[in-house]
């Protein structure tokens, strides 16, 4: 479907539910030609009433769907007018995983009667899914899989495969013992190139398999390393549990990279727009509390060098650059460090060697700088209060260039040194970074002008 009519549907919608007569058969129709993605789309249009009344038209599982994909605000308001026999209906027809993802949306002193109302098959595959930690492998795999023993033939596991064709995920399938334990994996293409007799434990190949309570981190980055289509899902015995399909590992990366984004900019890791004002509150109040520490830090600097300022008024027209620089070279090291720790990218093996190079750069990037603000501020010099041109030059010059250095090593350094004591990198390398970046540029730069000015 074409973008274009993608953002015709709340038009459409508007133009039968406005009507004096609304005719539920033309909007039921209208919703069918339209993916769950676009309906959830659009439902940030219209009010509570309206949003009812179009997800009650869908299908069990489209609904399902519809809530799922649709903003925190919509979910709400559709769950608070479903009964728990009608949300049942609705968990029956989704994906275990998903089934999951709804139920948690309800209220927990509903989930119970939600649950009761749930079929048996269903309701025992959500409630396994229930024990197991959120942002865990295990909270986001689905049991629904394919699964042969390890006696079977290829045209068993062809045969197991028909049988089970409204399994979430068919394309792999898993060889099993007896014990239920994962001994091995074969493709679709693995059992239509084998011939029909000859056992599945010939041509299967190792699996690659992540634990049950690892962070659902590490299974994204297991797919993504090994470039899997999918990652089984096995506790401490081996045993077989669920599997972590594709559109999943696309759902953590997204998830992981919002909540790094977040938290380097010392808020929640949750959406912020997603929280109720008091929890927004609550959770970005901490981090500007480091920020006012810092610069009540800073001021003290600034006092404690104010002979010098008082001597030479030109050098605190600058503080404001070697502040700016420093603090942008850092942001961009510990970024890319957290962004790294976070996909696998940087090893502990490499993090020496990796905060020398940082350091490299930030000393060619300090360089260029500040031979270019050297020669502007030497031009400038003599139209400022109470400059000497020679001696402010190198001032300038040699204050960005050890605070730019010192900021990229620092930058690189703390989310290292956080990630091995085993705090979240991208907490630490948000406002305590930059904190501490301002706070130590702006003592060296004010240091290195109190050495100059005596010197020369």
């Amino acid at each position: 479907m074409s973008n274009e009519n993608q953002k015709r549907l709340p038009d459409l919608i508007r133009k039968i539910i406005e009507a004096s007569t609304v005719d539920e058969a033309a909007l039921r129709d209208l919703l069918n030609n339209y993916r769950p993605e676009d309906i959830a789309d659009a439902l940030v249009e219209f009010s509570e009433e309206d949003t009812n009344r179009i997800v009650a038209l869908l299908p069990p599982e489209a609904a399902g769907h519809v809530i799922l994909e649709a903003d925190p605000v919509s979910q709400e308001d559709i769950l608070e007018q479903l009964p728990p026999g009608q949300i049942a209906d609705i968990v029956d027809e989704l994906p275990p995983d998903e089934g999951v993802d709804l139920v948690q949306l309800i209220a927990d002193k509903e989930i119970e009667k939600v649950l009761s109302e749930v079929k048996t098959e269903a309701r025992g595959d959500v409630e396994e899914l229930l024990t197991y930690p959120d942002d865990t492998a295990g909270g986001v795999m689905t049991p629904d899989l394919v699964k042969v023993p390890q006696t079977a033939t290829a045209q068993d596991a062809i045969t197991t495969i028909q049988g089970e064709i409204d399994a979430e995920m068919v394309d792999e399938i898993y060889v099993i013992d007896k014990e239920n334990v994962l001994v091995g994996v074969v493709t679709i293409k693995d059992l239509i190139t084998a011939p029909p007799a000859v056992p599945v434990l010939d041509f299967m190949r190792a699996p690659i398999s992540v634990n049950v309570f690892a962070d659902q981190e590490e299974a994204a980055r297991q797919v993504t390393h090994y470039n899997l289509r999918h990652i089984p899902v096995v506790d401490s015995n081996g045993t077989l549990h669920g599997v972590v399909t594709a559109d999943d590992v696309i759902d953590i990366m997204d998830e992981e990279a919002s909540e790094d984004i977040h938290r380097l900019a010392g808020v929640h890791g949750e959406h912020p727009t997603q929280q109720p004002l008091v929890k927004q509150f609550a959770h970005r109040m901490p981090w500007l509390l480091v920020t006012v520490v810092g610069g009540f830090a800073a001021a003290f600097v600034v006092n404690a060098f104010g002979a010098v300022l008082n001597a030479v008024l030109a050098v605190a027209f600058f503080m404001p650059v070697v502040i700016g620089l420093s603090g942008s070279v850092g942001i961009q090291s510990s970024a890319m460090m957290v962004r790294g720790i976070a996909t696998g990218e940087v090893v502990v093996g490499r993090m020496v060697r990796l905060a020398f190079l940082q350091l490299l750069v930030g000393f060619l990037i300090g360089l260029a700088c500040a031979v270019i603000l050297g020669l502007l501020v030497a031009l400038i010099a003599p139209y400022l209060q109470g400059a000497p041109s020679p001696v402010l030059g190198l001032v300038i010059g040699a204050g960005v260039l050890a605070a730019a250095s010192l900021a990229a090593f620092m930058g690189t350094v703390i989310p290292m040194v956080a990630h091995r004591i085993g705090a979240d990198p991208a907490v630490v390398a948000g406002p305590f970074v930059t904190v501490l970046i301002d706070f130590t540029g702006l003592f060296i730069y004010l240091l290195i002008a109190l050495v100059f000015l005596k010197v020369l």
